[in-house]
C-alpha cells in the first residue's frame, strides 16, 4: 500500500495549501500507523496553467512528513521552510508570508460559498449573466484578495537577493500573484461600472447630478484600460515563470487566452463610452442588460 496524497494545486491559480497541508499529514501519518509501503504526493498540471514550481511547499513538505515518524508539524515546517528550501537567514520568515499571502484568497472566497481562487474563476465573464452573480458574490473577499496578493508580489520584487537556493521558483510565485491582484481588479472594476451605469440610468432629478455620474462613469472606463494594468502582466510574463515546463503548443493557447480577455474587456470599455456619448447627446441610454449590467445594486 502507497499513501497518495496531494499539494492542492488542481485548477488554481495558486495552491490550496491549507487543505493540501492537512491532507498530506493526516495521509503520511495514517499511512504509517498502517504499514504502507511510502508516500506519493501528487500534483495536477494537466491543464497546462498549474506550474510545478508552484507546488514546492507541498511537494517539501510532503518529504518532510514522509521522512519523520509519526505526525509531523505544519507550524514547525513554515517555520524552517524559508532555510531549508531557499537557505534564506534562520528566523527570517520572508518567503513564509509571500506563501501565507497567496493562499489567503483560498480562504476568503470559501468563506464566500466560492470554491477557491480557481482557474475556472479568473476566466469567468463577469458581463454574462451567471457571472454576474459570481461577481457579487466574490466582491466582498476582492479587497483584502488584492492586498494579500499585492504583498506577496511587492515582497517577492523587494527580497528576491534573500533566495540563496531555488531562486528560479520565485517567478511562479509572482505569477501567482498578479493573477489573483488581476481576477481582483476584474471584479472590482466592472462592479464599480455596472454600479455608475445603473445610477445614471436612474436619475431623474438635476442636470448636475446626471452630469457628475457621467463624468463618474466615463473616468472609470478610462482608467481601466487592460494594456496598462496588471490584467496585461500575466500574458506578458507567464512564461518566465513557466516556460521550461510547458510546450510552446500549450503557452500559445493560453496567451491567445489572455489577449482575448484582453479584447473583451477593451470592447467592453468602447461599448460603455459609446453609450455614454448617446446619453450626452440624447439623455437615453441602452438597458443595463444589453451591455452585460444584469444586476442592479
Amino acid at each position: 500500500m502507497v499513501v497518495a496524497p496531494g499539494a492542492g494545486n488542481w485548477g488554481a491559480i495558486w495552491p490550496d495549501l491549507d487543505s493540501a497541508l492537512v491532507n498530506i499529514r493526516n495521509f503520511v501519518r495514517d499511512g504509517q500507523q498502517h504499514q504502507a509501503l511510502g508516500v506519493l504526493n501528487t500534483t495536477w498540471n494537466d491543464d497546462g496553467e498549474s506550474l510545478v514550481d508552484m507546488t514546492w511547499p507541498g511537494l517539501v513538505f510532503g518529504a518532510a512528513a514522509g521522512w519523520q515518524s509519526g505526525e509531523s508539524s505544519i507550524d514547525d515546517f513554515k517555520a524552517s521552510y524559508d532555510w531549508a528550501f531557499y537557505r534564506n537567514i534562520e528566523d527570517d520568515r520572508t518567503f513564509a508570508g509571500v506563501i501565507e499571502n497567496l493562499d489567503r484568497p483560498n480562504s476568503l472566497l470559501a468563506s464566500l460559498k466560492l470554491d477557491n481562487a480557481s482557474d475556472e474563476l479568473f476566466w469567468f465573464d463577469p458581463f454574462s449573466e451567471s457571472g454576474a452573480h459570481t461577481a457579487a458574490q466574490a466582491l466582498p473577499a476582492t479587497h483584502d484578495l488584492r492586498l494579500s496578493a499585492e504583498r506577496a508580489a511587492e515582497t517577492l520584487q523587494r527580497s528576491r537577493s534573500k533566495a540563496h537556493l531555488h531562486a528560479d521558483t520565485l517567478d511562479a510565485m509572482l505569477f501567482a500573484a498578479w493573477r489573483l491582484d488581476t481576477l481582483g481588479m476584474k471584479i472590482q472594476f466592472t462592479s464599480e461600472i455596472g454600479r455608475f451605469y445603473w445610477t445614471l440610468t436612474r436619475i431623474k432629478t438635476t442636470r448636475r447630478a446626471s452630469s457628475a455620474t457621467s463624468t463618474k462613469l466615463w473616468t472609470s472606463t478610462a482608467g481601466w484600460r487592460p494594456s496598462a494594468t496588471p490584467s496585461a502582466r500575466p500574458a506578458r510574463c507567464t512564461w518566465s515563470a513557466g516556460r521550461a515546463r510547458i510546450s510552446p503548443t500549450g503557452s500559445t493557447t493560453l496567451l491567445v487566452r489572455y489577449d482575448n480577455l484582453r479584447s473583451e474587456l477593451q470592447a467592453k470599455i468602447v461599448a460603455v463610452q459609446a453609450a455614454q456619448r448617446q446619453y450626452w447627446t440624447t439623455k437615453i441610454l441602452p438597458p443595463p442588460g444589453q451591455l452585460g449590467f444584469f444586476l442592479e445594486p
